[in-house]
């Protein structure tokens, strides 16, 4: 039989919704979907699932009036629901264009259709996490061009992210470094790998008003559709820098002033420790040892004194 040399389900049926014909691959579907028989003279009336019974006569009343409808479906059959095409048109004796009947061809789309909604819900994930993100996200092609950007990129950068996608990741990078980080994404996209924040990856970054601040940038690349791509979460650590920075500045001064001071505190107290050892050892006590003892305790405190109005100043 003709009609067998397709994958595709053809039923044809005349106007009073009797088979006149059809193919295996449909006896197979209906069977499939169902769990009964279709054959030629079967009531197509009686043969449809009562809950897509309004679409049967929809589509049949087009069919009457000359009218070709395509239509994915899904079909909540009797025994295993399933995504399928239908095509259903008239068809007409080539002699005196009488009407012969409705053709209904029908594709089974469930396995790809069901990848495509698969995929329509993880991109749905994705975009609501990538727009919920409460860091700036952007994505980028494997010529450095931005095509994508979250909301939070605006609130760092002062783009809109419609201003952003399309051009290059430079507008993002001070002039100066263009080049060298032209270089280094080319060598990361030729051999990608995962950097994670906190790993001293820290990059200049230019801001829409021409301000320079400092990132932290989290690198890792996908492929979609035979492109790769990049993905940049990106933080603003300028005051992080700035912090660390003020501390080890700090931290700086307090041991220049502990070595300086050591020093001077060491030179009086060593004399003092002298003096009271001489006392002892020769059990005689007289004014100019007395006078010297408080010479050095004097010495003494004033290195004290000194040092914490060096404290003071500096604001340790």
């Amino acid at each position: 039989m003709i009609l067998d040399n397709t994958s595709d389900s053809i039923i044809l049926y005349s106007k009073e919704f009797k088979v006149l014909a059809l193919n295996s691959t449909a006896k197979i579907l209906y069977k499939r979907v169902t769990g009964g028989n279709l054959g030629v003279g079967s009531d197509m009336r009686t043969s449809i699932n009562p809950k897509n019974v309004d679409t049967f006569y929809q589509f049949t009343s087009k069919a009457l009036n000359g009218e070709k409808t395509i239509m994915e479906y899904y079909n909540d059959g009797n025994s295993e629901a399933r995504w399928l095409n239908y095509t259903v048109l008239p068809v007409y004796n080539d002699n005196d264009k009488s009407l012969i009947g409705i053709m209904w061809i029908i594709k089974d789309i469930h396995t790809e259709k069901m990848l495509e909604l698969k995929l329509r819900e993880d991109e749905m994930k994705f975009r609501s996490l990538f727009e919920e993100a409460p860091v700036p996200i952007i994505i980028v092609d494997e010529t450095a061009k931005i095509v994508d950007a979250n909301k939070e990129t605006s609130f760092l950068f002062g783009y809109a992210p419609t201003e952003l996608i399309g051009q290059s990741l430079n507008i993002l990078i001070p002039e100066r470094f263009n080049k060298s980080h032209d270089s280094h994404y080319a060598g990361y996209m030729k051999h990608p790998r995962p950097y994670k924040m906190g790993v001293g990856r820290l990059i200049p970054a230019l801001l829409k008003n021409g301000q320079e601040i400092t990132v932290e940038v989290s690198l890792n690349s996908f492929t979609s559709f035979d492109k790769k791509y990049a993905t940049a979460i990106i933080q603003d650590v300028s005051k992080r820098i700035e912090h660390e920075q003020a501390v080890e500045e700090h931290f700086k001064q307090l041991r220049d002033i502990a070595s300086f001071q050591s020093h001077e505190v060491r030179h009086p107290l060593a004399n003092i420790l002298g003096l009271t050892k001489f006392i002892n050892e020769e059990k005689s006590y007289d004014e100019l040892s007395f006078r010297y003892l408080e010479m050095e305790a004097n010495n003494l405190d004033n290195v004290i004194r000194k040092t914490m109005e060096i404290i003071y100043k500096k604001n340790l």
